[in-house]
This record gives structure tokens, C-alpha cells and sequence, in this order.
């Protein structure tokens, strides 16, 4: 059953913003690793070696560790699987109607999908293992656009082909706090079969439990609101939802600080309209009740994504907390050599 339901949004609020498709077992029963994928540097630079401010960066290398699941124990040496590195954008404008985007992984106009790691060995106290390096990925600094200025966050994760892969999740921008006041515009929803998806977070909603709304550093609980579109969607005329009958499970994905996104709960399918278009309604997934008390330390912050159980997932990622930058002072240090 369908039910009718509206997020609560709240004044200026305190809330942030990728895609992960962990691996499938295979309809034969093919083994798959089950590996964590930690991304240990983001380091940016001016496309000709030479580092850059991160406000001005239009390029950064990135370098990420496999591990063994749930340890600290690297993957073999001659590790094969390929590994992706996706990103998303958040972009935020000082002005103007949207005030901000979500810009779905794979999906930003003019820049390459992903890119594949270069498989590498390194040796650290004295322990040898495999990283993945992805050398200049384009980003995109903060702009003046008609007088306005637009602030651009990429967040960047980790796929492993064959694998079922744990991602945490990079955030590379300035500190700015996401608020989406006029969430992406839906146009209406069809019914038709489904390859893939664009999984927009919509609205996080803080509250203190009672219904009652409270900022990122005094809420331990968020309701989340996701759209799924038809892929893709790129300019805001386009976005054209699932239909009612889609019946695929939806997990979001929460991850906390530099720890790996991890499944919560399945939404519930929900009736959502829109006042700026009579006779139009699509549904939405809402996860209510997510725990987030950790963000009330200023310190901390989760990311939130998407995944869609047998749909290719393309998905945004949202950032709950005062600060969403990512901070990894030290790598990872193995707690062997690889085999």
C-alpha cells in the first residue's frame, strides 16, 4: 500500500551530502573477495605535478588500499580485479532559485564517468602490499557564475569489479553546509521496465525523536527522503521517475567519518506530490528514525548513499554534519605483507 508522506524541512538548516553497487553473487554461485576499500589520499595539484590550493585545484591524484574484509590485512599481491574510482557533486550557489545540486556518480556533464586504478606495490615499515593510484581526476573549483559564486564538492568512492566491496567515502571541497531548500523537481513517474537508476537524496531532516526539528549538533536522529529516477538525469527538465509498481528493494548506505558505508534499513515506498504541478505524484523511499547522534560532535560527520538491490545504482551522496571535509592524516599502515 501506498501512503501519502512529507519530509519536514527546516529554515536554514545544517545537513550535507555518492555510487556504490557492492558486488552480486553471480546466478551461477561464483565466488566474489569480499574486500574494504579505504581511500588514503586525495592530493591536488595543477595537471602538471605541481601542488595547488584546494580552492583552485582543477586536478587531484587519488591513492586507495584494498584490505581483506574487516581487517587490516591486504589483498594479494597480484590482486586482478579492476578498481574504479567514482565520484559525485554537490554543487551550492550563493543564490538563486535550486540554491543547490546533487549530481548523480557517473553523471557529471563533461567528465569522465570513473576512472581505473593503477595497480602499485608499496613497502611501509617494512610491510609490502598493492595500492591503487588514479592520477589527475578532474575537479571542479569554485566558480563566479552571472555574479554568483558556485561552490563545487566532489565526493569520491571505490568500486571493485568481481568483488563485494565495503567504500569509504572522500569528501574533497571547502567547508560549506549543503541546503537543497527546492529539492530536484519531478515531472511525473513512468511505468515502464527499469535497467538503472539515479538515486537522489532528496531531504535529511534532523529531529530530536518528538517530531520536532533540531540542527545537525543537537539532533541524534534524521529522516531521509530518496526519488529514484530514470537514468540519466542531467538537466532539471528531465528527471522522470520510477513508477508505483517498482518494487526493488532500497537500502541507504551510512558511513561515519572515514569508516566504510554500510546498509541501515530499506525504505518504505511512499506517495510524495508537489505544489508546483497539479495532478502530479511519484513515490519516494523514506528511511525514518536514522541514528546520527555522533554528528552532534562537531567532529564527526556521515555519509549517506544509495543502493538499489538488482538496478544498476547511480547515486548521490549527502553529508550530515557541521563539517563534511574529509580528514586522514595518517594512511593505513597493513598489518602484513601481501601473499
Amino acid at each position: 500500500m501506498v501512503r501519502t508522506f512529507r519530509l519536514k524541512q527546516l529554515g536554514p538548516l545544517v545537513f550535507l551530502l555518492l555510487a556504490l553497487t557492492p558486488g552480486q553473487v553471480p546466478a551461477g554461485g561464483a565466488f566474489q573477495p569480499q574486500v574494504d576499500a579505504k581511500i588514503q589520499v586525495v592530493w591536488p595539484h595543477d595537471g602538471q605535478g605541481r601542488p595547488a590550493p584546494l580552492e583552485s585545484a582543477r586536478f587531484v591524484n587519488v591513492e586507495a588500499y584494498l584490505f581483506e574484509r574487516g581487517t587490516l590485512e591486504p589483498v594479494a599481491c597480484n590482486f586482478p580485479n579492476r578498481v574504479i574510482l567514482r565520484w559525485t557533486v554537490l554543487s551550492l550557489t550563493s543564490g538563486g532559485f535550486l540554491g543547490g545540486t546533487l549530481i548523480p556518480a557517473q553523471d557529471y556533464p563533461g567528465h569522465p564517468p570513473g576512472a581505473v586504478g593503477e595497480r602499485v606495490i608499496r613497502v611501509v615499515e617494512g610491510r609490502t602490499f598493492p595500492a591503487w593510484v588514479f592520477n589527475n581526476v578532474p575537479v571542479a573549483p569554485p566558480t563566479e557564475f552571472r555574479a554568483k559564486a558556485i561552490t563545487n564538492i566532489t565526493y569520491f568512492f571505490v568500486e571493485v569489479e568481481g568483488a563485494e566491496a565495503r567504500t569509504s567515502v572522500w569528501a574533497h571541497g571547502q567547508q560549506v553546509l549543503t541546503r537543497l531548500p527546492y529539492p530536484r523537481f519531478i515531472g511525473g513517474a513512468d511505468e515502464g521496465p527499469v535497467d538503472a537508476v539515479d538515486a537522489l537524496i532528496q531531504v535529511v531532516w534532523p529531529h530530536d525523536g518528538q517530531g520536532r526539528p533540531r540542527e545537525v549538533t543537537e539532533a541524534p536522529l534524521v529522516n531521509v527522503g530518496v526519488d529514484l529516477i530514470r537514468h540519466p538525469v542531467l538537466a532539471p527538465g528531465d528527471a522522470v521517475s520510477v513508477g508505483f509498481g517498482f518494487d526493488r528493494p532500497v537500502w541507504l548506505l551510512r558511513a561515519l567519518n572515514n569508516g566504510y558505508l554500510e546498509p541501515v534499513k530499506v525504505g518504505e515506498k511512499v506517495q510524495t506530490t508537489t505544489p508546483l504541478a497539479e495532478n502530479v505524484s511519484w513515490p519516494r523511499w523514506v528511511f525514518n528514525d536514522v541514528d546520527v547522534a555522533a554528528a552532534r560532535d562537531p567532529a564527526n560527520k556521515y555519509y549517506f548513499a544509495v543502493r538499489v538491490e538488482g538496478v544498476a545504482t547511480h547515486t548521490t551522496v549527502w553529508a550530515h554534519g557541521a563539517d563534511p571535509r574529509t580528514y586522514f592524516p595518517q594512511k593505513d599502515v597493513p598489518t602484513r605483507s601481501c601473499r
